[in-house]
C-alpha cells in the first residue's frame, strides 16, 4: 500500500545532456554558423583584394577569345578518343573536383575549419575552364559565343520572370 503519490520529481541537472544538446541547437550551431558565414565572406573580399593587387598575372583583362587561343596552345589529346568528347569528359571530371573542394568546406567548418582552399578551387576552376575552352574550340565556337548567349538566355528568363524553374526554353 502506498502512502504517498509521487507527484515529483528530481530535477535534472544543468549540465544533463538534453540541456546540452538542446543549448547547441538553440544557441551555439547558429552562432558558429553565422559566424563562419562572416569569416568566409571576410575571408573572400581579402582574398579578392589581393588578387587584383597581384602583379605576376598573364594580363588582368585578357578575353574570352584570347584565353581560348593560349589555352588552345597546350591541347594534347589521346590519338584513339575524340577531342570533343575528351574536353566534354574532362570539364565532366573538373566540375566534380570543383564540387570536392565546395564540399569540404561546408564540411569541415562544422569542424570550425572556416577557410575554403581558394587557391585549390581556382586551380579546379581554371581546370574546368580550360576543358570548357577547348570543348567548344572543338566544336568551332568562340567562348565569348557561348558568354553571350548565355547572357541573352539568362536576361530572357529574368524578363519572363523564369530564372527559377526547369527545362531550357522556358
Amino acid at each position: 500500500m502506498k502512502l504517498f503519490k509521487k507527484s515529483w520529481s528530481w530535477p535534472q541537472p544543468w549540465w544533463s545532456q538534453k540541456r546540452i544538446d538542446k543549448a547547441w541547437e538553440e544557441y551555439y550551431e547558429p552562432l558558429i554558423e553565422e559566424e563562419c558565414q562572416k569569416a568566409f565572406e571576410l575571408d573572400l573580399k581579402a582574398r579578392i583584394e589581393d588578387s587584383n593587387k597581384t602583379e605576376d598575372r598573364v594580363d588582368q583583362n585578357m578575353s574570352f577569345n584570347e584565353y581560348q587561343e593560349e589555352a588552345g596552345k597546350t591541347a594534347m589529346f589521346p590519338d584513339d578518343v575524340p577531342p570533343l568528347f575528351y574536353n566534354a569528359a574532362g570539364m565532366c571530371d573538373e566540375a566534380g573536383e570543383v564540387m570536392g573542394v565546395v564540399k569540404k568546406f561546408y564540411r569541415d567548418r562544422k569542424a570550425l575549419d572556416l577557410t575554403l582552399d581558394r587557391d585549390k578551387l581556382v586551380k579546379e576552376l581554371g581546370d574546368t575552364l580550360w576543358y570548357l575552352s577547348q570543348a567548344a574550340r572543338m566544336a568551332k565556337i568562340t567562348l565569348s559565343e557561348v558568354a553571350e548567349t548565355n547572357i541573352e538566355k539568362l536576361r530572357g528568363r529574368r524578363e519572363r520572370n523564369t530564372i527559377h524553374g526547369e527545362g531550357d526554353e522556358r
